[in-house]
């Protein structure tokens, strides 16, 4: 399995995530450019010049003149644990496990997961683990069918975040709701018909669900939700875009965590 990746900064962001299993294929020379050889370089990962011509054709005419390649053996497996920080180590060490061996792992009592019920714009996908990096986030859940998967414009619109945000896909999202409440969580799904957002004890062990853009929280997945929550509004569009949605929920979870 293959990862492409064209944006300089998620680049970047992969190489600083340690991972040694790809080539980077260069066609032109700039500073940045020569960082992020040495970057690769010391990475231990192959360094390949190209044509810009061969570059076109191979990557589109967008590119940078800097493209990734990584092959994967699942969502994050030939990433090594050399990340940027505790929380990215342990994402990519955690890489291979299953959806319910990574909930059993997080013991601690203000955990906080993220369901992406049926999110498909890679731009809204990689928005929210951009959020969801910046606010520790640590496990986010997406289902299988009808949903996005990592692409390189997620790991550009997320820039770089993909690379350090916990992620698991699975078949029935019912069932992963099931078992995280036997684990101890709280599931809120979002919509607009919610509770206020800010008058919902959010503390503990937490799960927010987001609905797709269109449909919102499917039915099923909404029913066994312990509550429904939602952003006030005052202005005149009746909802937000589900990346700022899902960022402004997850700051208030995370706000009422630490007080």
């Amino acid at each position: 399995m293959e990862k492409i990746i064209t944006g300089l900064h998620g680049i970047e962001e992969a190489l600083k995530a340690g991972n040694s299993s790809g080539v980077l294929y260069i066609s032109r020379k700039n500073a940045r450019i020569n960082e992020i050889r040495s970057a690769a370089e010391k990475a231990g990962v192959t360094v390949t010049n190209i044509p810009p011509a061969e570059m076109n054709k191979r990557y589109g005419q967008d590119n940078r003149g800097v493209v990734l390649k990584i092959y994967e053996s699942g969502s994050k497996g030939s990433l090594s644990a050399s990340g940027d920080g505790a929380r990215g180590e342990r994402a990519l060490s955690d890489a291979g496990l299953s959806f319910e061996q990574k909930v059993d792992a997080l013991t601690v009592e203000n955990a906080l997961i993220v369901i992406l019920d049926g999110v498909t714009d890679p731009h809204n996908y990689g928005a929210i683990l951009r959020s969801a990096d910046q606010l520790g986030v640590d496990l986010v859940v997406s289902r299988a069918r009808r949903a996005v998967s990592e692409s390189d414009t997620v790991a550009r619109t997320s820039a770089g975040a993909v690379n350090y945000v916990d992620t698991v896909v699975v078949n029935n999202l019912g069932r992963a709701v099931d078992y995280l409440k036997k684990n101890r969580f709280w599931v809120y799904g979002a919509d607009m018909n919610g509770s206020l957002l800010w008058d919902t004890n959010l503390a503990g062990r937490t799960v927010i669900v987001m609905g797709s853009e269109g449909k919102g929280v499917s039915r099923l997945v909404a029913e066994k939700c312990d509550g429904i929550i939602r952003i006030p509004s005052l202005g005149r569009i009746d909802s937000l875009n589900v990346s700022v949605a899902a960022g402004v929920i997850m700051y208030e979870v995370r706000r009422q965590q630490k007080g």
